[in-house]
């Protein structure tokens, strides 16, 4: 396939704006084949070339001629499919954005004026989503705040040695270490992104679990300190219901 013809086919099916997944289903091929085709990878047959004319209302001469200079094709913005005839829109410009329904419905939808739409469905799977991967990956250090940035498993680790050396309190000091996957969803949450309100954000478990063996390490209180992993089902539906209200009001705001 000549790279001008693959280019003309390009901006043959941009003109119908039509995606390849929609072109393909009318030729009833993959969406692969399609591509192969505008990336001169792979050439249409004779029965092909007369379905594309008659889908994008040319000749075939048309679709063949090569003489003229045909510019470079622009990148699409994204990988369009559909789901019962409407376009599925892809953005990674701020994270992960999926969207059905035409243009119209998907600016109504944002501004509030339709919920529930039919064949519509919004997935964010951006670093946002989860406050406890919020700028984790962040290269600078120097750009993160101060209780993000500082090294807490480190200052455990001295904190225990000292306990140990001068107190002897090897047993139960090393407990300590079990506040790590505590301080971390705290400090993102306060720090990072609030998706979601603090007290799903707060590591309930964790904070039982710690509570529970101080308990019965320190004091030797086994029994009653059981009881508190009881609170875990009453405490994470409340939570829930939290987050919810926490989210419409945040909607609300940025609306």
């Amino acid at each position: 396939m000549n790279i001008e013809i693959a280019n003309r086919l390009v901006q043959l099916r941009k003109a119908r704006g039509l995606s390849q997944e929609e072109l393909a289903a009318r030729l009833g091929l993959s969406r692969q084949a399609v591509s192969k085709w505008e990336r001169a990878e792979a050439s249409p047959d004779t029965d092909n070339l007369i379905l594309l004319s008659r889908v994008y209302g040319v000749s075939i001469d048309e679709l063949l001629r090569t003489e003229d200079e045909i510019p470079e094709p622009e990148p699409e913005k994204g990988v369009k499919v559909t789901i019962n005839g409407k376009p599925v829109r892809f953005n990674a410009k701020d994270g992960f954005y999926f969207s059905v329904g035409d243009e119209e419905d998907e600016a109504a939808l944002l501004r509030g004026e339709k919920k529930g739409a039919a064949g519509h469905i919004e997935v964010e799977l951006d670093d946002d989503d989860d406050d406890d991967d919020d700028d984790d990956n962040d290269d600078n250090d120097e750009n993160k705040p101060f209780w993000k940035a500082f090294p807490y498993p480190v200052f455990l680790l001295i904190l225990y040695l000292c306990m140990g050396f001068a107190w002897n309190l090897w047993h139960p000091g090393w407990i300590v270490f079990l506040t790590i996957p505590i301080y971390y969803p705290i400090v993102n949450w306060i720090f990072g992104s609030r998706r979601h309100s603090f007290w799903k954000a707060f590591p309930y478990v964790m904070i039982i679990t710690v509570a529970f063996l101080v308990l019965g390490c320190v004091w030797g209180l086994w029994h009653p300190a059981w009881v508190l992993f009881l609170t875990i089902p009453v405490y994470y539906p409340l939570a829930q219901r939290a987050d919810r209200r926490y989210r419409a009001k945040r909607k609300e705001s940025e609306a």
